[in-house]
């Protein structure tokens, strides 16, 4: 592994500059193809410049209240990496997305920008996630290419859990590696056939079993697995305990998935784990996956919309070419009503996330039914967004080699991060219903 990270890291530093280091001939030439037009590659959304009112627009949302300048001075930072290196990146990512996935990684890793999610944890203090940090970065990401944005977040999502139970021996072991993007870490949750189940045997525990539709397992180095115990009678009560295993332990087969993201089978046969492996208490794993999984929805909810804002801003440019159905696009009344309820959803959601970021950012409130609401909205908001850049594209919008369809394959890949908490809707309906109660009984 450490042989094949560094020859990554190598390629990753090589096909791409930084700091302000000249690039060869080759990245010129692709950054003023992706700049000049809109399809720079068959197959692959190109990272185009942005108009100049969706500058502006972005501007004036960092400047609101809600944000500090060091959200302004990340946004700056992450949209220069965008423009110069990922969008490179993201030209070829439909090619290899294996050694895409790894050297986004890398590059993510080099420049920081998994720190927000830990907070102080490699001080030993309990991370306190900057949830506008991580939503300013997974909104310009989804802009760039929903694979890096998928990969960012799977990457957060594994090595959150360390950050947040785990001891100081394993901190100090795991978070370094993998907060630079030298070590890749995958979460798995969904039990696969057979389900994992743990057994304690003499001081140690003994996993056997499958989990399934794991991001990020077929180039993972480490894997955070949630195992339920193996139960003694039909009435015990279901417990889970959550454990940090060496890949090179478990047995990974690549499963198809409905985008590039990089996802698997991970299968345990009889392994033999240390008590040490163990992430907090034993039967806390499904309270610290759910805490995980809480911390993740309003980021994702970021990346979702910037997906759409890149299928809206690049359809958009397509359409005003090609226009629909032989006519203008801007003579096209009913396509015209159906873009402008879809970028309406899509702002509404934007400010949902932002508003419930901040107040979890600065208060210690969960802000349950906010977050709740801003991350089914921004599901629902980016989804039809995607779709209707992909229906007005008529048959276009079926072709392998363009990207309409698959901008709502990398949307729909996000649910993978929070489908495993209640139903968003049952939550908010419950809020509503608890509120009526308690007027009920102040009057």
């Amino acid at each position: 592994m450490p042989l094949l990270w560094s020859a990554r890291l190598r390629r990753a530093n090589g096909a791409n500059h930084r700091h302000g280091e000249p690039a060869n001939g080759s990245n010129q030439r692709h950054l003023r193809r992706a700049k000049g037009s809109l399809l720079c590659v068959p197959g692959r959304q190109c990272h185009t410049s942005e108009p100049f009112a969706l500058k502006e627009r972005q501007r004036m949302e960092l400047g609101l209240p809600l944000f500090d300048d060091v959200h302004r001075r990340l946004h700056d930072k992450v949209k220069r990496l965008c423009d110069e290196r990922l969008g490179v990146l993201a030209m070829s990512e439909l090619e290899d997305p294996l050694s895409s996935a790894i050297e986004s990684v890398a590059l993510l890793g080099q420049e920081g920008l998994f720190d927000p999610a830990l907070g102080k944890a490699l001080e030993g203090e309990a991370p306190r996630p900057d949830l506008r940090s991580l939503c300013v970065i997974r909104a310009l990401l989804g802009r760039t290419s929903g694979l890096c944005d998928g990969v960012y977040g799977a990457q957060v999502q594994g090595l959150y859990p360390i950050a947040l139970c785990g001891n100081e021996d394993q901190r100090a072991v795991h978070l370094p590696a993998m907060a630079s993007g030298q070590t890749c870490v995958a979460v798995a949750l969904l039990d696969g056939d057979p389900p994992l189940i743990v057994s304690a045997k003499d001081g140690a525990y003994v996993l056997h079993g499958s989990k399934t539709l794991v991001p990020l397992a077929p180039i993972a180095a480490w894997f955070v697995v949630l195992a339920r115990h193996r139960a003694t009678s039909t009435t015990e009560v279901a417990r889970y305990s959550m454990f940090v295993v060496d890949a090179r332990l478990a047995k990974v087969t690549p499963e198809s998935f409905v985008s590039p993201l990089p996802v698997g089978t991970v299968s345990f046969d009889s392994l033999e784990v240390d008590v040490d492996a163990r992430l907090g208490g034993e039967g806390q794993g499904l309270m610290i996956a759910q805490t995980s999984l809480d911390m993740m929805r309003l980021p994702a909810a970021a990346g979702c919309l910037g997906i759409a804002k890149h299928a809206l801003c690049d359809g958009v440019s397509v359409l005003l070419q090609r226009g629909v159905a032989g006519r203008p696009l801007r003579e096209q009344q009913a396509a015209l009503f159906r873009l402008g309820d879809v970028v309406t959803q899509v702002d509404a959601s934007f400010s949902l996330v932002q508003n419930a970021a901040f107040r979890r950012d600065t208060t210690t409130s969960r802000e349950s039914k906010g977050t709740t609401m801003a991350r089914q909205l921004s599901q629902d908001a980016a989804e039809a967004a995607c779709l209707a850049v992909a229906d007005l594209m008529g048959l276009r919008g079926l072709k392998a080699d363009d990207p309409w369809t698959r901008f709502l394959a990398e949307v729909r890949a996000l649910r993978l991060e929070t489908e495993f908490l209640e139903n968003a809707r049952s939550v908010v309906a419950n809020s509503l219903i608890a509120s009526v109660e308690a007027e009920k009984k102040r009057n």
